[in-house]
């Protein structure tokens, strides 16, 4: 067991999220936690992505090396359905969540 696990960039790039944090969540220790940064995405910046960039690039690197998108509240959603507690967040504001480009989500969970 590890009494920390960090995912730095990576959710976004595997097939099942959900998988990964449960593997992540079997192997730490009691009391041991969990580091997750990865890039998230206003509404206006996915509409843009599902509107023109998945369709006109399609067979991108960018486009095929990442099976999902996400926005911040989709990050914490999926790590707390893992069995997580999130203890920290850096997370845009309402604003960056609505029409900013991209932020890094960042979450210290237990």
């Amino acid at each position: 067991s590890f009494t920390f696990v960090a995912m730095e960039n990576m959710l976004d790039h595997v097939q099942d999220p959900g998988a990964v944090l449960a593997e992540a969540r079997r192997v730490l220790a009691p009391a041991g936690q969990l580091y997750v940064a990865v890039d998230t995405f206003s509404m206006l910046g996915e509409a843009r992505f599902k509107l023109f960039s998945r369709q006109r690039f399609r067979d991108a690197t960018f486009v095929r090396a990442h099976p999902h998108r996400f926005s911040s509240d989709d990050v914490l959603r999926i790590v707390t359905q893992a069995g997580f507690r999130v203890t920290h967040s850096e997370t845009p504001s309402a604003f960056g969540s609505a029409v900013g480009r991209h932020f890094r989500t960042r979450l210290v969970a237990e």
